[in-house]
């Protein structure tokens, strides 16, 4: 992570220097941190745990402080979760595949959010970060926040399966998950238990005021195109 993130970064600025007419920088929500709940804009401050957030969020100061120096401009994005037909994770195919095998459940009580975001949606948005200079010296958020059940529902009807109804208490399933870890290949883990009961909204109003953004594309058009993909 550091080598790709931290040290690629830096030599791609030095190679950069003199060379060209904006930096855009392509971060992450993940340097916010592992928050539960509560509300994320871009003046949030950054929290990251782990090698590919911390590295991330390393980055983006490099970034800055270089193109500070350098007087080249620059504008940064930070989208949520990626998706999209040619994605190389399988994350959201299992996902899917469990909703149409009726495997699904519920975990705990309703609301949780999924920060997810087509990736032409993300392209769209670096383009802009690119050529509009109200850009310039700022940083976005990118993620087209739904609840978990709204997203569900809407993939049972692109799959023409039975909608999940089961939904089960998080505590239990957090201690199950945990003593499945040192099993391979189990679905359950305690990353998946967080990613359906966390209740943060990541919201896109600054890239939408700012640069006139609009997601074309959109989660459902996207998942109705990775149900038919798959």
């Amino acid at each position: 992570m550091s080598a790709v993130n931290v040290e690629g970064t830096r030599k791609l600025l030095a190679a950069a220097a003199g060379n060209i007419g904006r930096w855009v920088q392509l971060s992450s929500l993940g340097v916010y941190g592992p928050r539960r709940s509560g509300v994320v804009r871009e003046d949030t401050p950054p929290a990251p745990v782990g090698a590919y957030e911390t590295t991330k969020l390393t980055a983006d100061q490099l970034v800055i402080d270089a193109c500070k120096r350098t007087g080249v401009p620059w504008a940064m994005l930070r989208p949520g979760i990626v998706f999209g037909r040619g994605m190389p994770n399988d994350s959201m195919r299992a996902f899917l595949r469990a909703i149409r095998g009726g495997r699904f459940a519920f975990i705990g009580s309703p609301g949780a959010v999924l920060p997810y975001v087509h990736v032409d949606d993300v392209i769209t948005a670096l383009v802009l970060c690119a050529k509009d200079n109200r850009a310039v010296g700022e940083v976005f958020n990118l993620s087209e926040d739904c609840k978990v059940e709204e997203f569900v529902f809407e993939a049972a009807r692109f799959l023409a399966a039975a909608p999940p109804r089961m939904r089960l208490p998080e505590f239990p399933v957090r201690v199950a998950a945990k003593a499945l870890s040192w099993i391979p290949g189990v679905s359950l883990t305690t990353a998946r238990v967080d990613a359906l009961t966390r209740r943060v909204s990541y919201p896109a109003d600054k890239v939408v005021e700012t640069l006139e953004f609009r997601f074309a594309t959109g989660w459902r058009n996207g998942l109705r195109e990775m149900v038919a993909a798959l």
